[in-house]
């Protein structure tokens, strides 16, 4: 190679000083901007996961969950025979906001005649309780008697169902027929009256 041509080829070029930060540089800034935006998300996961986890499990329940009681009927129960020995009927117990119903005192006798009460008393009644948010008016009303209350429309006044448990045929107690014939026999009377009843073919005689 001739001095023309080493006069003419490239010479590395080289940093001019003041050109800024190197490749390297640059690299190793933003690795460490990515590490430290990763550790404030680790941290911030910690936070809510472990140290507020409460916290925000109860700010979603007292969101989404509400508790509400819902009244239901117990099942009626027949004998062998197939005749009810507990039946459940539905009910309503009329309730009230005591407040409410005395801001409009000028209607508390058109509800006490659909009570079927005093006025004074009713009137006397919510007085004593005007600090409460709840108290009842009548408990157990067939649905019929509670509606006719209801329909007076007197605000703060409300329905609330229940169900009202009876036994037609009255309450059930164990018997036992004791023969003075035999002591024998009136073991035999208590074991099969308390247990299946007397089966026709294992009565015991008189």
């Amino acid at each position: 190679m001739n001095r023309l041509q080493q006069a003419m080829a490239p010479k590395p070029s080289s940093r001019r000083k003041g050109a800024g930060p190197s490749t390297r540089r640059r690299m190793l800034l933003v690795i460490g901007i990515l590490g430290i935006a990763s550790l404030g998300l680790v941290a911030r996961a910690f936070d809510l996961q472990v140290v507020r986890k409460q916290f925000y499990q109860d700010q979603g329940d007292a969101r989404f969950l509400r508790v509400m009681p819902i009244a239901v009927s117990r099942g009626t129960i027949f004998d062998r025979n197939g005749e009810p020995l507990a039946v459940s009927t539905p009910m309503v117990s009329i309730t009230c906001v005591p407040s409410e119903v005395l801001d409009n005192a000028d209607r508390i006798p058109a509800l006490a005649q659909a009570l079927g009460t005093n006025a004074d008393e009713l009137k006397s009644y919510l007085e004593q309780r005007a600090d409460r948010d709840f108290a009842y008016l009548r408990r157990q009303m067939s649905p019929e008697a509670a509606q006719a209350v209801l329909a007076v429309g007197i605000p703060g006044v409300n329905g609330q169902r229940e169900y009202k448990r009876y036994y037609p045929s009255g309450e059930v107690t164990r018997t036992c027929s004791v023969s003075p014939t035999s002591t024998t026999t009136a073991r035999k009377a208590w074991s099969w009256r308390s247990t299946t009843g007397w089966p026709a073919s294992r009565a015991p005689s008189a």
